[in-house]
C-alpha cells in the first residue's frame, strides 16, 4: 500500500482506495514500472520493424529507372511456334496475371466490394516486366465513387501502384504500360 496524490484535489490518498475521501473522484492507480518498461520495449521493437519494412533500400523508394522485378519464366517464342497450344497457355497466363493484379488492387481499397475495373490489359514494358495495367474506381469512406484512376500491378502488393499514390506515376506508366 502506497500513498499517492489525488489527480484532482492533490490530497494524499491510499493507493488501495477507490475514490478520494475529500473530492470523491475515482483514484487513478499508478502504472507499475514493469508495465512501462514492457510498453517501451514493445514500442522500440515496433519502430524497428516498421523501419526495416520501409527500408531506404527498398524498391518503393528507389528511382523508377532502378526498379527491377523478378518475374517467372515464360516459354520462348520457338516453343509456341512448335506447339499452337502454348500461345493459348500464354493467353491464360496473361489473364491470370491481370486477375491477380486486380485482386491486389481490390484488397487495397477501402470498400473492396465496390471496386470497378475498366481498360485492363497485360503488358511487358521497356524493362520486360510483366504487369497488369488499367483503370480502377471505388467508393471512399463516405460511400461515393472517387473516379477512375490508373493502376499498375506487377503481381504483388509491394509492386502495385495507384495513380493517386505515386508522385511520378506518368513515368512509371510510360515505362511499364505503353
Amino acid at each position: 500500500m502506497a500513498i499517492i496524490k489525488c489527480s484532482d484535489c492533490r490530497e494524499k490518498v491510499s493507493s488501495t482506495a477507490r475514490t478520494c475521501p475529500k473530492c470523491g473522484i475515482k483514484v487513478q492507480k499508478p502504472i507499475p514500472v514493469i508495465a512501462l518498461l514492457m510498453l517501451s520495449i514493445i514500442s522500440i521493437w515496433g519502430i524497428y520493424r516498421i523501419n526495416n519494412y520501409y527500408d531506404s533500400s527498398s524498391s518503393l523508394n528507389a528511382p523508377i529507372s532502378e526498379i527491377r522485378i523478378q518475374t517467372p519464366s515464360v516459354r520462348s517464342t520457338t516453343e509456341s511456334e512448335e506447339n499452337p497450344d502454348t500461345t493459348l497457355d500464354e493467353e491464360w497466363q496473361k489473364l491470370a496475371w491481370i486477375d491477380k493484379g486486380k485482386d491486389i488492387v481490390r484488397a487495397g481499397m477501402r470498400a473492396p466490394s465496390s471496386v470497378v475495373f475498366r481498360n485492363e490489359y497485360f503488358n511487358r514494358g521497356e524493362l520486360g516486366t510483366p504487369v497488369a495495367c488499367g483503370e480502377v474506381n471505388a467508393k471512399n469512406g463516405f460511400g461515393a465513387y472517387i473516379g477512375f484512376q490508373r493502376f499498375i500491378s506487377a503481381g504483388s502488393d509491394k509492386f502495385t501502384f495507384l495513380e493517386s499514390e505515386v508522385v511520378d506515376f506518368s513515368t512509371l506508366w510510360r515505362t511499364l504500360c505503353l
